[in-house]
C-alpha cells in the first residue's frame, strides 16, 4: 500500500503541522479496513472455536466407544492374569512401590485393579525394608508398612512365598529397643506364614532373628527350598547354644539352599542336611579376621554335600598344618557349576586345598582375597584351578591383595575364560587397596603385549569395577584390540561386552572413538562415578543406540524410607 509518505516510512523524518493532517487522512480509510478484518476475524474465530469443539466432541465419542472394541478390554480375565504376572521382576522379590508392578498393575484401571488384587502370583513374593526408628515420627511409619505386608500376604493366598526382609546395617553392637521391638514386629508378622515359605531372606540382628525362629521346627516349613540369613550388626557373635534355634528348622526334606552370612563361628553347622544341599554360601563375619573356616572344617563340610551345583566359602589355611584333613582326600563334585573362595587375611589358601577337590563341571569361578599387606606375596593357590583341564568359562577376582605377577600368570591359564570380572575397591578394612588394576591390567590382555601368547584368549565379555587408576586411552586403546578382526589369526575371540565403573571424573571422552566399535557389534557400559562413596548414587544415563550406554553417577542422601533399600536379586553368584 502505496503513500505520498512511502520514501519516509521508518527513518527519522519529522512531518509539518500540515503533513500530520494528510498522514491521517490517508490512515481515515486502511484504519475501517483494519476494524472490519478483525470483527471478521473474531466471527471466523468463533466457527473455528466451535469446529474445534465439535471435533473435540467426536473424538471423546469415538475414542469411548473404540474403547469398547478394543483388544486389551476383550482379553480373558485370565489372559490378563498371565501377562501381569510377566511383568513382575524375574531376579528378586517385588517391592512395595507404586512405581513397580504389581501395584502399577493396580493404577491402571478398577477392572484391572480387580484382576491384580484377584491374582494370588502377583502377591507371592515380596520384599521389606524394615528402617531403624530414628525418632517417634518414624513410629506410624512402621505401623503403615506393617500392614500394607500383612495385607499383601493375605493377597497371595495359599501360595508358597517368596520373601526377603532387610534392616540398615547398626554401626555399634547395640541395637535401640525401639527398633528392636518394631523388627520382632515385623519378624512375628512374618512367621505366621511360615507354612507357606519356600525362599526366605532374612538381614536382621541376630537376637531378633533367634527369637523368631527359635520355636519353628521342620513340620512349620513344609515348602522351603531357599534361605538366607544374614546379621547386620557387625561381627555378631554365634554362641553354641545359639546355632540349633536359628537353623534347627533348616532340616526340612525340602530345603535345597543355605546361605549363612555374616556371622561368627560356623563349626556349629552341623545340624544341617547337608547330603540334599544344592546351594551352600557360609560368610562367616562382616571383617574377615579371625572368622574364616579352616581348611578341613571347608573341606569337611564339602565332602558332606554331593549334590551341590553352587558354592562360597570364606576360608584360611589351617593354623597348625596346610595338609588337609586325611577324610577329606579326593572330594568330588559332579554337579558343582559356580564356586566363589574368599581367602582370610593373609592366611593364604594352600594348593593342597584346591587339590583335593574335584569338579569336573565347574563353569564359574570367583576369588577374592583379603589381606593385612598391600600386596600379598603369599602361594597364590587359585592358579592350581587352571593347572589341570577345567572347564572354567567365568572367572570373577577381587583384586584388594593379588599380586600383578600372580594376576598375569593367572590370565596366561585362563585361556577357555569368556566371561572376566575384576573387581579393586581403593580401600579394604582401612588399609590401601592393591593397585592391581591399571593400565597395565589391560596391557597384558591386548594382543599386542610383549608376551609369547595372548593372554584370555577365548575373552568375549570383560567388567572391571572401581578402576580409578585406569586411563580413558587405555580403555579405548584395549578396546580396539580385542575388536580388531586382524588380531583374530592369533587365536583371538571378538570382544563383545565391556563394562567399566570408573571412581572418577570423565578425563578424555572416548564416545566418538568407539563408535566403529559398536557399529560393528560392541556392547558398551561406561559408569563413572566420582567420591564421595557414602552417599547414595543418583545415575543419570546417556545412550547412543542399543549397544552404548554411559552414565554418569552423582551422589544425593540416602532416601530413609526407600522400599528398594536391602533388595538383591536371587541368585548370590557373585563375589561382591
Amino acid at each position: 500500500m502505496e503513500s505520498t509518505f512511502t520514501p519516509h516510512l521508518r527513518t527519522n523524518y519529522v512531518p509539518s503541522k500540515s503533513e500530520v493532517e494528510q498522514i491521517r487522512e490517508h490512515l481515515s480509510k486502511p484504519l475501517e479496513e483494519h476494524t472490519r478484518l478483525k470483527e471478521k476475524i473474531v466471527r471466523f474465530q468463533a466457527i473455528l472455536d466451535d469446529l474445534h469443539e465439535q471435533r473435540n466432541k467426536l473424538d471423546v465419542h469415538i475414542q469411548d466407544h473404540l474403547a469398547l472394541i478394543s483388544g486389551a478390554r476383550r482379553l480373558p480375565h485370565d489372559v490378563v492374569r498371565e501377562i501381569f504376572c510377566c511383568c513382575l521382576p524375574t531376579d528378586r522379590n517385588a517391592v512395595m512401590s507404586a512405581t513397580e508392578p504389581p501395584l502399577l498393575l493396580g493404577r491402571i484401571c478398577s477392572d484391572w485393579r480387580k484382576i491384580a488384587l484377584s491374582t494370588p502370583n502377583l502377591w507371592a513374593s515380596l520384599h521389606i525394608h524394615v528402617p531403624h526408628c530414628r525418632e517417634p515420627a518414624h513410629y506410624s511409619k512402621w505401623g503403615l508398612i506393617a500392614e500394607a505386608v500383612k495385607h499383601w500376604l493375605e493377597l497371595s493366598g495359599s501360595l508358597p512365598l517368596s520373601i526377603s526382609a532387610a534392616c540398615p546395617p547398626f554401626l555399634g553392637r547395640q541395637v535401640d529397643r525401639q527398633t528392636s521391638l518394631g523388627i520382632t514386629y515385623f519378624l512375628n508378622v512374618l512367621t505366621r506364614h511360615t507354612h507357606r515359605w519356600e525362599h526366605i531372606d532374612f538381614t536382621f540382628p541376630l537376637p531378633e532373628l533367634v527369637t523368631a525362629v527359635a520355636l519353628l521346627t521342620e513340620a512349620d516349613v513344609p515348602m522351603l527350598k531357599s534361605v538366607i540369613l544374614e546379621s547386620t550388626v557387625f561381627n555378631d557373635i554365634i554362641s553354641g547354644d545359639q546355632w540349633p534355634p536359628l537353623i534347627s528348622f533348616l532340616n526340612t526334606p525340602t530345603i535345597r539352599e543355605v546361605s549363612i552370612l555374616s556371622f561368627k563361628h560356623t563349626a556349629y553347622l552341623r545340624p544341617l542336611p547337608w547330603s540334599q544341599l544344592t546351594g551352600l554360601y557360609l560368610e562367616s563375619g562382616l571383617g574377615p579376621w579371625d572368622n574364616a573356616l579352616s581348611e578341613t572344617a571347608a573341606l569337611n563340610i564339602l565332602k558332606q554335600c554331593p549334590m551341590l551345583v553352587k558354592c562360597k566359602l570364606f576360608i584360611e589355611s589351617d593354623p597348625v598344618s596346610p595338609v588337609p584333613h586325611p577324610v577329606a582326600q579326593g572330594i568330588m563334585l559332579p554337579h558343582l557349576r559356580s564356586l566363589i573362595l574368599v581367602e582370610g587375611t593373609d592366611d593364604a589358601m594352600t594348593p593342597q586345598f584346591v587339590n583335593c577337590l574335584g569338579f569336573p563341571g565347574l563353569t564359574y569361578l570367583g576369588f577374592r582375597r583379603f589381606s593385612n599387606s598391600h600386596v600379598s606375596h603369599l602361594p597364590f593357590a587359585l592358579l592350581n584351578f587352571f593347572k589341570r583341564e577345567n572347564k572354567i568359562e567365568e572367572l570373577e577376582l577381587g583384586l584388594e591383595a593379588i599380586s600383578p605377577p600372580d594376576l598375569m600368570q593367572c590370565f596366561k591359564l585362563a585361556k577357555n575364560i569368556k566371561r572376566l570380572t575384576l573387581n579393586a575397591p581403593e580401600r579394604l578394612w582401612g588399609y590401601p587397596a592393591n593397585p592391581a588394576l591399571t593400565d597395565h591390567t589391560l596391557d597384558i590382555l591386548s594382543p599386542s603385549y610383549g608376551d609369547d601368547e595372548l593372554h584370555c584368549p577365548a575373552l568375549e565379555e570383560i567388567t572391571l569395577r572401581s578402576c580409578r587408576e585406569l586411563s580413558d586411552a587405555k580403555i579405548l586403546s584395549f578396546l580396539r584390540e580385542r575388536t580388531d578382526p586382524a588380531n583374530t589369526a592369533d587365536g583371538m575371540v571378538i570382544l563383545k561386552r565391556a563394562t567399566f565403573t570408573i571412581n572418577r571424573e570423565m578425563m578424555t571422552d572416548i564416545m566418538p572413538g568407539s563408535q566403529p566399535m559398536i557399529a560393528n557389534g560392541l556392547n558398551l557400559d561406561l559408569k563413572y562415578i566420582p567420591p564421595p562413596l557414602e552417599l547414595d548414587p543418583e545415575v543419570t544415563e546417556v545412550s547412543d543406540g542399543p549397544r552404548l550406554k554411559v552414565s554418569y553417577i552423582t551422589w544425593v542422601p540416602d532416601q530413609f524410607f526407600s522400599p528398594f533399600r536391602g533388595l538383591r536379586k536371587r541368585t548370590m553368584n557373585t563375589l561382591v
